[in-house]
């Protein structure tokens, strides 16, 4: 099964690019689906898919279900896009100095087995969901699912919640969202 979800999450990635690509064409899913496809084309001894999960790893749960959404035109709409993009850039913000080795704390141990880490998600998730983020509750309701279930290579829950693609991702999203809420309308009068 972590064959699968690793292989599935390049897919997607492969076919949210190709739909990307093709616009708002009616062809679009169909494209999609071929750009996924292509990647279990063999090149050389692995399949394209390997080579490209070889240079990204195992994409998080959260952005393995945005890319699917993304592919089949079911996108979250802005508010609940943004909720998302904040809490992964959040969360790299805090785990990613560790890896570097910048805090004597390490955020990834508490993907172990930490109770206090499982309740702070419990309490984002409901909160998330009174506030009318559904998306952002069902992205860390699947993750803790699929960490349960094991469907990734990693025992560790960030693996499930956050990886360095979305939170790159993230970053780009909100500091253009940022951009375009600054920019004046064309329709407001300039002053002089």
């Amino acid at each position: 099964m972590t064959l699968f979800f690793g292989y599935l999450g390049c897919m997607l990635l492969a076919a949210a690019f190709a739909a990307w690509c093709a616009g708002p064409s009616r062809f679009r899913l169909a494209f999609a689906l071929a750009g996924g496809a292509l990647l279990l084309v063999p090149v050389g001894d692995l399949l394209a898919v390997e080579y490209l999960r070889g240079v990204f790893g195992d994409l998080s749960i959260v952005t393995q279900m945005l890319l699917a959404a993304f592919v089949v035109g079911r996108a979250p709409e802005r508010r609940q896009l943004g909720a998302i993009m904040g809490l992964a850039l959040a969360s790299a913000v805090f785990l990613y100095p560790a890896t570097l080795g910048l805090t004597v704390f390490d955020p990834y141990a508490l993907g172990y087995t930490s109770l206090a880490f499982a309740a702070v998600l419990a309490a984002i998730t409901l909160v998330a969901w009174y506030l009318g983020f559904e998306w952002l509750a069902a992205c860390l309701l699947v993750a803790v699912a699929a960490k349960v279930a094991g469907v990734l290579e990693s025992r560790n829950l960030w693996d499930y919640l956050v990886d360095p693609l979305l939170a790159l991702y993230a970053l780009f999203w909100l500091c253009r969202s940022a951009l375009r809420s600054r920019r004046p309308s064309a329709a407001a009068p300039s002053t002089p």
